[in-house]
């Protein structure tokens, strides 16, 4: 070989060397490519990527999934137009800003929208994509937690509400009727507070048993519900004690709720279904802002004045 045949194959030699080098490297970025493809299939939260300008460049199954969009439907539209609404656009675009500016977005609750327009609760979170310094894009998570808040959203209210009746129980009477008050005390407007004691509901749970009695108190709490206003509270504290504390108006004062009460107790004993009476002894008591005192103070005068009707029965 001559030195020039040498050169032309040492060249050949360095382009096929680079072409090998090249094809290695095609098929390990390839093999990549597959790999992050086959995470972002397999991961069940929503995994979204952006360019610069906000647009969605990658959707996966997990954000099909959680926000009804397909991957066709989702590419290229601005990432915060596509799952916000009005109530929740500002937030999100801060977001979006903020891991744009190459910060980290740690996860926080926030809610954001499906396709058919209904909420969802997530848990986001956010990172820049980097390259050489530079912000070219970010990456979003969003972890679908709805179970969860439902959960304790049924928590909260079982805390709150009685399990019979569907009333609030005493933790719950005692949590907003401290609320009303205060308002009451702003407003300048007088509350009545009704104490109910059924009467002979150890008669009912002897003769009948106690299924009997659970039917007896929730044909109470029924009526209760049927007489007063969604703005009353209406709760069940005891046993066999009810309360409602009611914003007086004129169709809300003490003797007309009384009297109510007991009409709508007379028509539902007149129906004759039932082995027995539903009857209750009512104590009346009025808050009055221009003289203050506590809920405690209140039902304990309403408790009096129960009792001492029922003595002149």
């Amino acid at each position: 070989f001559t030195k020039e045949d040498v050169a032309v194959l040492q060249t050949m030699a360095d382009q096929l060397a680079v072409a090998i080098e090249n094809a290695r490297l095609y098929q390990e970025i390839e093999e990549r490519r597959l790999y992050l493809e086959g995470v972002l299939g397999a991961a069940p939260d929503a995994i979204v990527t952006l360019d610069a300008h906000h647009r969605i460049v990658e959707w996966n199954p997990g954000a099909e999934k959680l926000f009804g969009y397909s991957r066709e439907e989702a590419i290229g539209r601005n990432l915060d137009d596509l799952v916000t609404k009005p109530d929740v656009f500002e937030e999100a675009v801060g977001y979006t800003q903020m891991v744009m500016s190459g910060k980290e977005l740690p996860p926080t609750e926030a809610v954001r929208y499906r396709k058919d327009g209904s909420p969802v609760n997530v848990i986001v979170a956010g990172s820049p994509i980097l390259v050489e310094g530079e912000v070219i894009g970010a990456v979003a998570v969003y972890t679908d937690i709805s179970e969860r808040v439902r959960m304790e959203e049924a928590l909260r209210a079982m805390a709150l509400v009685d399990d019979l009746t569907g009333l609030y129980n005493r933790r719950g009477f005692m949590t907003l009727a401290q609320q009303q008050l205060k308002v009451a005390d702003r407003m300048k407007r007088g509350l009545t507070l009704l104490f109910a004691d059924f009467d002979h509901l150890k008669r009912i749970n002897d003769a009948f048993g106690h299924p009997e009695g659970d039917r007896a108190l929730i044909e109470i709490a029924n009526i209760l519900k049927e007489i007063f206003r969604e703005s009353d509270i209406v709760a069940r504290i005891g046993g066999d004690e009810f309360v409602v504390l009611a914003i007086e108006t004129d169709i809300a004062i003490p003797e007309v709720l009384a009297t109510r009460l007991q009409e709508r107790l007379e028509a539902r004993n007149a129906r004759g279904d039932l082995r027995y009476e539903l009857s209750l002894s009512v104590g009346v008591a009025r808050y009055d802002p221009e003289h203050p005192c506590s809920i405690d103070d209140l039902l304990a005068r309403a408790d009096r004045a129960m009792y001492a009707r029922k003595e002149d029965i």
